[in-house]
């Protein structure tokens, strides 16, 4: 999946009116929006569904930091931000999307 198709079919949340979808929509997380993603993950584990699946993590590439991949999820090794969307993740999904 390329970062157009991920950007259509899923629609990522803006929080600031800056330029850009990665500077509009990515979270930062452990500044000003680590309670916003705290608040997915927390509802997410009393099982309220919905939640952690329209949470995404932002991760730099292992190999080339220079890249960075969007992952369905929260994770914490490697991450860079957060993103919340429009349209949840289907069940099983598994693809992540560099970002060039």
């Amino acid at each position: 999946m390329s970062e157009q198709e991920w950007l259509t079919a899923f629609q990522p949340i803006y929080h600031t009116p800056e330029w850009g979808w990665t500077a509009g929509a990515l979270l930062d997380p452990f500044g000003d929006h680590r309670d916003l993603v705290m608040s997915h993950v927390a509802a997410a584990s009393r099982g309220v569904d919905g939640f952690l699946s329209r949470l995404w993590t932002v991760t730099e590439n292992g190999d080339d930091p220079d890249l960075w991949e969007i992952v369905s999820g929260y994770h914490l090794v490697n991450r860079v931000g957060h993103l919340l969307t429009v349209v949840p993740q289907p069940e099983g999904f598994s693809e992540f999307v560099i970002i060039e």
